[in-house]
């Protein structure tokens, strides 16, 4: 298996998740409190605050003073400024970034964040990871690529990844919405520095693999939370889709051991092991699923993962048939029974009843999904009858018209004697 051609790959849905998955508001404060007036330079931003070259630059000041010279309050305000400023629409989103580079702002927060005090503070890890985030957006219409992917190519070379992945790892379990949060954030900023760029290209296949058993790791400990709180699923959401993204980089040899697919379908379900019912999480890992599909990344021995997914896929039809049908479930479907075999698709748990059950709703199924669902039921039912009819066949030609078994045959017992 050879790995996947470096084009740049399409997106799934970054657009969406910036404005789905992102931190609270950063909202500038339009005064620093009195006993924290101490700093030498006190930089106070207000919302209207323009990102000028001098003003990013006393914000990067705060952000990389190594003599411990601003409060916490200082640091947030500073860190909030970036943000908001990076996540300017039109051309400011672009004066900005510029400014950004040119200051040196890539090398500056990762360096900020590499202090330990500092990782260890997830309100700083959710900010800077939105930032990092956002000088890699390219626009709604890919104007500013060209920008963010030097961005990205200095992220890569000034050791981005290795510096999100130890702060990814301060989370060691538990629903705590900042951690969650920060979660999100370092995920969703992974995913965008892969969907806009080539710079992940270059990346070593060791650091490749580093990150998808990071992901696991992180998202296993998101399983295992009893209280699975919408900021717990918002950070699960966050994983999958980075895988969505991953898979370009990988084959099908770096599945093999890692319970890849199992655990993506565990982060769809309650601490109980019941289904819970989420249309974005749910329709974002069967994306995942169908372009694994499609790049042959199931392992074929078996083809147990893909049993699995193909169990959930009827979970999802039944559950959410109109929403299955649009993220394209149904499609899985036939895709897949080109894989395991229609008699074998046939036979899994529910299939029949569930298409059959859609057939005969008159609860709000749309006509398109019982279309789907129609056709999809008779190739299955034709190839139940098919299978009794060879079945019948072969038993049939085992004897001769006297009803004596040919040879290697075997009577069968039946209405009018020995068949």
């Amino acid at each position: 298996m050879t790995n996947p051609p470096k084009a740049k790959r399409a997106r799934l849905s970054t657009d969406n998740i910036r404005s789905s998955v992102c931190p609270d508001v950063a909202v500038s404060s339009s005064h620093i409190p009195s006993a924290e007036l101490s700093s030498p330079f006190n930089p106070v931003f207000t919302n209207d605050t323009p990102p000028t070259s001098d003003n990013i630059e006393s914000a990067l000041s705060v952000v990389s003073d190594k003599k411990k010279r601003y409060t916490n309050h200082e640091i947030l305000q500073a860190l909030k400024d970036l943000v908001r400023w990076v996540a300017m629409a039109d051309d400011r989103h672009r004066i900005f970034c510029n400014e950004f580079l040119e200051l040196g702002g890539i090398s500056r927060v990762l360096k900020f964040l590499m202090v330990p005090s500092n990782m260890s503070n997830m309100e700083y890890v959710k900010l800077v990871s939105w930032i990092i985030r956002g000088c890699s957006y390219a626009g709604q219409n890919d104007d500013d690529d060209d920008i963010a992917q030097v961005m990205a190519k200095k992220f890569v070379e000034r050791g981005g990844i290795h510096t999100l992945l130890l702060a990814n790892e301060e989370y060691a379990g538990g629903s705590n919405s900042i951690e969650l949060k920060a979660v999100e954030c370092i995920w969703v900023a992974l995913i965008s520095m892969i969907s806009n760029t080539t710079a992940f290209d270059e990346v070593k296949k060791d650091k490749q693999l580093n990150m998808l058993d990071d992901a696991l790791a992180t998202l296993r400990l998101l399983n295992g939370e009893s209280n699975a709180t919408k900021r717990v699923r918002r950070a699960k959401l966050s994983i999958v889709h980075f895988f969505a993204y991953l898979n370009a980089l990988l084959v099908v040899e770096d599945f093999g051991g890692r319970n890849i697919f199992q655990t993506c379908l565990d982060s769809m379900m309650d601490s109980n092991r019941h289904w819970y019912y989420d249309k974005k999480n749910w329709a974002i890992s069967l994306a995942f699923f169908s372009v694994c599909l499609r790049r042959e990344l199931f392992p074929s021995q078996n083809n147990d993962d893909l049993k699995i997914v193909i169990s959930f896929c009827v979970t999802f039809i039944k559950k959410a048939p109109n929403d299955a049908f649009k993220a394209d479930a149904f499609m899985f479907l036939r895709k897949a029974d080109h894989v395991i075999g229609r008699v074998e698709m046939a036979n899994t748990p529910d299939i029949m009843s569930t298409l059959g059950s859609i057939l005969d709703s008159n609860n709000n199924v749309e006509a398109a999904t019982k279309h789907a669902a129609k056709m999809f039921l008779r190739k299955l039912l034709t190839t139940t009858e098919e299978k009794k009819k060879l079945a019948y066949s072969s038993a049939c030609a085992t004897v001769t018209d006297t009803g004596e078994p040919v040879e290697g045959g075997e009577t069968v017992a039946g209405a009018g004697g020995r068949y």
